[in-house]
């Protein structure tokens, strides 16, 4: 009964807010469903994560689909019928707003479960800089190619970057409730430990019982040399997923894959300047308070 209410009006409801149907039905559709929202700031790690979750759902399900990183999709494709519907969202698109204008209200996320998926600060700033100033319209709703400033005058500007991440990010930390359910991810340990992390994500979105061969080859899949020449050479025919100039390694959506790249791209005083901003403006809860790098428990 719900999957086949879910298959008749998902189809016709967007992803994101602001559609046409009544609040009440869409309240009442999110307590009854099994959604899983994944939120993230720009250049967090999400397109890596959607490819190895995509990538696990149709081989678990043995699904030929082509497009398998349209996980909103997949549980109305044949052979998706089981599958958790994971939708992807930069919550109302906050990279192109002011810290003031983040909004507070989470009634989108009212009986879904939300991942957060997190990287530090220090290393996103950088990515989201370079996403936007070499890759134009492809990054995103926004583009900073006008900006033509330096790396470091980016940094400090309010609109979109260091200021806006802390905000949201304390803003999601600190005030979660509606969701039925919230799980923290962070890009680093996706990085240390990526098997663990994406079957801790999959039975999050209750789709646990998945072999660990499985869980191998979507991580080898996903690994940044594969994901890279996969980008380079166009190879899931992807619009958004492909370099501003092949010819420029930095406008990459693969561009470096590193953690601590800030330290590569920042004066050492620059470094220590982020440092104490991360300490001092951002919830400790993410664990990023040590200088350099995520506090690891």
């Amino acid at each position: 009964m719900l999957r086949s209410l879910q298959k008749f009006l998902l189809p016709r409801i967007p992803a994101g807010a602001g559609n046409w149907a009544p609040d009440f039905m869409l309240s009442l559709y999110r307590r009854l469903s099994n959604d899983v929202c994944v939120v993230s700031y720009p250049c967090s790690g999400r397109t890596w994560l959607r490819l190895m979750l995509g990538y696990v759902l149709k081989s678990s399900a043995n699904m030929t689909v082509k497009n398998f990183w349209d996980l909103h999709l997949l549980p109305f494709t044949k052979g998706g019928e089981n599958l958790p519907r994971i939708i992807l969202s930069h919550d109302d698109n906050v990279f192109i707003k002011t810290p003031a204008e983040l909004s507070s209200d989470r009634s989108h996320y009212i009986g879904r479960k939300v991942i957060f998926l997190a990287r530090d600060p220090r290393d996103l700033i950088i990515s989201w800089y370079f996403d936007q100033l070499k890759r134009g319209d492809l990054s995103g709703v926004a583009t900073f190619k006008t900006f033509g400033g330096s790396l470091e005058e980016f940094i400090d500007i309010e609109r979109g970057s260091l200021a806006t991440i802390f905000a949201f990010y304390n803003s999601w930390m600190g005030d979660h409730q509606d969701a039925s359910d919230f799980l923290l991810m962070r890009y680093e340990d996706l990085h240390r430990q990526p098997e663990y992390e994406l079957r801790r994500c999959l039975s999050f979105c209750g789709y646990g019982d998945v072999s660990d061969e499985v869980i191998a080859e979507a991580v080898k899949y996903a690994a940044f040399d594969n994901v890279r020449s996969i980008e380079e050479n166009n190879t899931l025919g992807w619009d958004d997923f492909r370099p501003g100039d092949k010819a420029d390694k930095q406008s990459y959506k693969t561009r470096h894959g590193k953690i601590g790249d800030h330290m590569n791209q920042l004066a050492p005083e620059k470094c220590q300047m982020l440092d104490h901003a991360v300490k001092t403006q951002l919830d400790p809860k993410f664990g990023y308070d040590v200088a350099g790098g995520r506090n690891i428990s």
